[in-house]
C-alpha cells in the first residue's frame, strides 16, 4: 500500500533510477529489498512496523527535492482490469497525511508533512483522473488520524481536507482510520 503510493506520486528516490523506470517491477523489487548495479549496492528503503501491528512497510524518502510526479498507471491498470471482469470497485489510496507522516525526512529538523500542500495538490489530481474514468467512490486511507495529533498538524489536515472538498471534479470519498478512535481529528 505504502510502496505503491510512493510510486504513484512519483516519490521514488533518485538512487533506484539506474535499476529501472520507476513503477518497473525492477523498481519496485529494488526498493523493497535492495539491488546490485554494476557491483554498487543500491539499498533498499527502511522497514519500519505498520503502526502497533506485526505487519510491516516501506518508509518513503520524502525531503524539500522531492519532485512528485503523479504516475497512476497501476491503480488505473488494475481498475479497468476489475471492469473487464465485470467488478465495479471502490479504489482504495493511501491518504496525503498518513502517507507523509509514515515517510521519512530526508532534510534534518524538517518533517515531511511540510510538503502536504503539494502532496494535496496531486491528490486532487489524482481525485480528478478517478472521476474522469466514471468512478463514484474512493477510499482513502488515513490510519494517522488515530493518533495525538499536535494542533498545527491538525491545521495542516483542515486546510488539506478543505483543498479536496472543494475539488470541482472528484469521487465521493470515505476516509478510513483504523487502530483506534479518531479523537482530536474528528473535528476536522
Amino acid at each position: 500500500h505504502v510502496l505503491d503510493t510512493a510510486v504513484a506520486l512519483g516519490a521514488v528516490p533518485p538512487r533506484f533510477a539506474a535499476v529501472g523506470p520507476p513503477g518497473s517491477l525492477e523498481c519496485y523489487f529494488a526498493m523493497a529489498r535492495g539491488a546490485s548495479v554494476e557491483g554498487v549496492a543500491v539499498p533498499p528503503l527502511e522497514l519500519t512496523k505498520w503502526f502497533d501491528t506485526n505487519y510491516h512497510q516501506l518508509v518513503p524518502e520524502i525531503g524539500p527535492d522531492t519532485v512528485f510526479a503523479l504516475d497512476p498507471a497501476k491503480a488505473l491498470g488494475e481498475l479497468e482490469e476489475a471492469r473487464s471482469l465485470g467488478i465495479e470497485t471502490t479504489p482504495v489510496l493511501l491518504g496525503p497525511f498518513t502517507f507523509l507522516l509514515r515517510s521519512a525526512s530526508t532534510a534534518p529538523g524538517r518533517s515531511p508533512l511540510s510538503l502536504l500542500d503539494r502532496l494535496g495538490a496531486l491528490y486532487c489530481d489524482f481525485l480528478a483522473e478517478l472521476a474522469s474514468r466514471d468512478v463514484g467512490w474512493v477510499r482513502l486511507d488515513e490510519p494517522a488520524l488515530v493518533e495525538d495529533r499536535r494542533p498545527e498538524e491538525l491545521d495542516a489536515l483542515r486546510d488539506l481536507s478543505r483543498r479536496i472538498g472543494e475539488t470541482p471534479s472528484r469521487p465521493r470519498l470515505v476516509i478510513s482510520t483504523y487502530f483506534g478512535h479518531v479523537g482530536e481529528a474528528m473535528t476536522v
